[in-house]
């Protein structure tokens, strides 16, 4: 009889605790890999231009300070499983698992991003001639905050795709002009290789 009643008490725990797991609001298993299928795309000046971590906002009357001009990327993911995932056994462990979901990473890698402009922005680059070296990136590289560098030194190394970043201007145009610029972005993605983008006009000033 005692041994019935053990059995009975047993059963019931892991009953509750599955249960538990089950309708407590954590969802169960969720997706593990995300990727990026768009971009939504802006001209912004930076609220500091001595430190682009305060972020920035739209830009007033088509005209930014070459200190300020920022072009903004705002990724578009989904989310999914990828094919080696595996759903883990019933049981105790369960609830955590629902519980504690891994959030999803990206195995999307950044091959290339190439700036152009339709004007001669500095005299050793004439118009429509790759102008990356002119930009530093900032970006999200983890949980632990955004990191800035020259955009040839991010594209040096091998970064997974981020789904935000943005594009600031790192030199003084030759002269205060009304410039178009071309952006175009490619990454070894699942289902998007390639992105292009190309500006309103926006005036950028020196003094």
């Amino acid at each position: 009889m005692k041994s019935k009643l053990i059995f009975i008490y047993i059963s019931m725990l892991i009953y509750g605790v599955i249960s538990q797991s089950c309708t407590d609001g954590c969802g169960g298993p969720n997706p593990n890999r995300y990727k990026i299928t768009d971009f939504e795309v802006s001209l912004n000046e930076l609220i500091n231009s001595n430190n682009p971590f305060f972020g920035s906002n739209p830009i007033e009357n088509s005209k930014a300070h070459y200190t300020s001009f920022a072009i903004d990327f705002k990724g578009q993911t989904e989310s999914y499983f990828s094919s080696t995932f595996s759903l883990p056994k019933l049981g105790i462990i369960s609830r955590a698992y629902a519980c504690s979901p891994v959030m999803p990473t990206t195995i999307e890698k950044v091959t290339d991003i190439r700036v152009f402009c339709d004007q001669t922005i500095i005299d050793s680059y004439p118009e429509n001639t790759n102008i990356a070296s002119l930009f530093d990136i900032v970006f999200h590289p983890n949980e632990s905050g955004f990191e800035q560098m020259s955009l040839e030194d991010y594209l040096a190394i091998e970064q997974p795709a981020t789904g935000f970043f943005t594009l600031i201007l790192n030199t003084q145009p030759a002269q205060q002009n009304t410039y178009v610029f071309r952006v175009e972005y490619e990454q070894d993605g699942v289902d998007m290789d390639y992105f292009e983008y190309t500006s309103e006009a926006v005036t950028i000033t020196i003094d």
